[in-house]
């Protein structure tokens, strides 16, 4: 409601979309201390578009995406392991309808490599087990470069990402759990990509369309994510459960002139199980 059709850039349309994935993974055990898990996996993606006015004659593809990881781990001792993980992918991503579904953009055929974007990811971690298997504590480091195209400039854009991940499990007996965790993530994307800049009352002639070459801070993500799940329950089958989600501040836009502030959810849920 309330929006009007577009002939020439394909935003409106009827599109169909499915894959197939065969995969295969193998898990080796090489020592009883060493094993490496390997895997691959094709999807193979069918897309079809048709413009219901005619404006646009619509065409159908079919791509493959290929994705290959590789991970060796290494137990220093029976309830401590390291790990390192390798990661590269082909994700299907752009021409996206502004309606939703796919596109071919207001073009006759699918935009050449419109649904091809690369991810690559490096990750290294420790997972630590302690109170005789009643609890772990786990900690990662990650660096992952992926591709991005942007829907409406067809702007390619690289978005960096390193983090750090902290995870802290308990579970001293059936009635208590808690988990207990925090990132640190940094994310920049070069070049900035498509932002439409009316965040202010100023002429149309005056309002920027894209932004500045990058590398320029990741929009929608948070540099610091904290999260507390924590479940008592008696053993009559009521209990409570307590979940706190807290992020720092948040870019909504490329240029941030619009900040989420940091912010919280708590949600407190009591409950009532029976074992029929």
């Amino acid at each position: 409601p309330h929006r009007y059709y577009m002939p020439v850039n394909g935003a409106s349309g009827i599109s169909k979309n499915w894959q197939l994935g065969p995969y295969w993974q193998h898990d080796w055990k090489v020592t009883d201390k060493f094993s490496f898990l390997a895997g691959v996996r094709e999807d193979v993606m069918f897309a079809d578009y048709m413009d219901p006015a005619g404006w646009i004659p619509g065409d159908t593809t079919t791509m493959g995406m290929f994705n290959a990881n590789a991970s060796a781990v290494y137990k220093f001792q029976p309830t401590w392991s390291g790990y390192a993980t390798y990661n590269w992918s082909q994700n299907p991503a752009g021409t996206g309808g502004n309606g939703g579904g796919i596109t071919t953009q207001g073009e006759a055929k699918f935009a050449s490599g419109g649904f091809h974007t690369e991810a690559e990811l490096f990750e290294v971690g420790t997972k630590r087990g302690f109170l005789d298997g009643h609890g772990y504590v786990n900690l990662a480091v990650f660096q992952q470069t992926r591709s991005d195209l942007n829907t409406v400039s067809r702007v390619l854009s690289e978005i960096d990402t390193r983090g750090v991940e902290f995870e802290v499990n308990l579970q001293p007996n059936r009635n208590f759990y808690t988990t207990l965790g925090y990132s640190y993530i940094q994310a920049d994307s070069s070049p900035a990509g498509f932002d439409v800049g009316n965040t202010t009352l100023v002429p149309p002639g005056s309002r920027f369309f894209s932004a500045p070459p990058g590398p320029i801070r990741r929009q929608g993500m948070p540099e610091h994510l904290f999260n507390l799940l924590t479940t008592y329950k008696l053993d009559c089958g009521a209990g409570v459960t307590a979940n706190l989600v807290a992020t720092g501040d948040i870019w909504n836009n490329t240029v941030g002139s619009i900040v989420i502030p940091p912010q919280y959810t708590l949600d407190l849920t009591v409950f009532y199980a029976r074992q029929n």
